[in-house]
């Protein structure tokens, strides 16, 4: 991702976004957006939660790259595992198994339905491509 679209994540989650976000790609905003939101929604389902209560950071984020999927979310709570309800534990499951699965779908350069997995011949990492997208980077092979 950009350093200016990184920047405003650090700011709007600080608890969960940080510099690593760097090597995402551009295309995942919008979902790794959405899930910094649901992290953040954890603490809504807290026993004893108080909307006027500051936002605590609930998990650790860690996010691994491999040559495809090109990157996938691992999380672990920080808040004492004793303390989370089944609910919390289910909803925390929904939300990483939904980026995971979301995120091959999504095109890695503008977040635009995937087509499909560009395989290169070298040792580059695969990408999820929209068909433009697609077509582009076919064309310069």
């Amino acid at each position: 991702m950009k350093r200016i679209v990184v920047d405003k994540l650090i700011a709007a989650f600080p608890h969960y976004a940080d510099v690593r976000l760097l090597g995402l790609p551009d295309g995942w905003l919008r979902i790794v957006n959405e899930l910094f939101c649901d992290f953040r929604d954890l603490q809504k389902i807290m026993p004893g939660h108080n909307p006027f209560d500051a936002h605590i950071q609930m998990v650790s984020v860690d996010w691994r790259q491999y040559q495809w999927p090109s990157h996938v979310l691992y999380v672990r709570p920080l808040w004492p595992v004793g303390d989370w309800t089944p609910d919390m534990s289910h909803r925390l499951i929904q939300v990483v198994g939904r980026f995971n699965q979301s995120a091959p779908q999504i095109c890695e350069v503008c977040g635009q339905q995937s087509v499909g997995v560009l395989k290169y011949q070298d040792a580059r990492r695969q990408q999820a491509l929209c068909q433009m997208h697609m077509d582009e980077r076919r064309a310069a092979e």
